[in-house]
């Protein structure tokens, strides 16, 4: 990312790449880790996050994209910065007035990538969609499922990949899984920013913001998310709702069918309306 990338670590080695004639993929959603927390970089119109894991996804996804790996990317997340409305500053004011759909959006854009021709970067530029509505991981993957089937006459058939940290990617498994998202797989960002040459640290060393270590940090806000699966895996009415968002009724039927089995295999009790739905998909349900 230009002014940002030594921060990430030190290239040892290019790795050569292949222009492929079509993507392996057919999207990449790239999910927004909130609270939106941006460095208040005096004078400057762009945004800089703050702690490191939207910079990392957004990184991640435009090599995908400048490699022509994807087809589209999708950056993915609502707002979601929290503060009173009066007596705040002009960065907590920004923060507020951006989604983390934005953020890894403008951040996507301001990365180059060590080893992308100007080719690959016109080629990321042209791809990119922001979505803001996304409040939570299940809505990361309904809201990028959305709009692939409506650019595709209502219901989409391809490859779908969903890029986050690498400690969120058991969580988005077991909800790909439950959706019964069979083509779909999940990219952890440091692994792929490591394909691509990026050694060294990845992550802040000190105080980076907070008023806390960066370790602090995760530790409170993030690391109990690779077991929080509580509102998958315990509560179907939770994700009943989200399901409400799904917007083709093929889609929904097939995802709701999957979720009656997941559970089912469980032993979880189902909220009534499951009852009616098929095990596989009926156009006259």
């Amino acid at each position: 990312m230009e002014g940002q990338e030594s921060g990430i670590g030190e290239v040892n080695k290019i790795i050569p790449k292949e222009r492929l004639e079509k993507a392996p993929l057919n999207a990449v959603v790239v999910c927004g880790m909130g609270p939106v927390k941006l460095m208040d970089i005096k004078g400057s119109e762009r945004l800089f996050p703050l702690q490191p894991y939207n910079r990392l996804n957004a990184i991640a996804a435009k090599l995908l994209a400048s490699n022509g790996i994807s087809d589209l990317v999708i950056t993915s997340g609502a707002r979601t910065a929290k503060s009173q409305d009066q007596g705040i500053s002009e960065i907590e004011k920004k923060e507020k007035e951006t989604s983390e759909g934005e953020l890894l959006a403008d951040t996507y854009d301001r990365a180059r990538g060590k080893g992308v021709d100007k080719t690959g970067r016109v080629h990321a530029e042209n791809i990119l969609e922001v979505d803001s509505a996304a409040k939570t991981t299940f809505d990361n993957i309904i809201q990028a499922v959305n709009l692939l089937d409506s650019r595709n006459g209502g219901y989409w058939q391809g490859k779908m990949a969903v890029l986050s940290s690498e400690f969120h990617v058991p969580r988005i498994k077991e909800i790909l899984k439950a959706f019964g998202l069979t083509s779909a797989r999940v990219l952890s960002a440091e692994e792929i920013l490591r394909h691509f040459g990026y050694n060294g640290r990845l992550y802040p060393a000190g105080d980076f913001g907070y008023g806390k270590s960066f370790e602090e940090f995760e530790d409170s806000v993030y690391r109990g998310q690779p077991s929080g699966l509580e509102n998958l895996q315990d509560n179907p009415s939770y994700v009943t709702f989200e399901l409400a968002k799904i917007t083709s009724d093929r889609r929904l039927q097939e995802v709701a069918s999957s979720l009656k089995a997941y559970y089912a295999e469980k032993n979880i009790p189902l909220p009534e309306v499951y009852e009616e739905i098929p095990s596989e998909y009926n156009d006259r349900f």
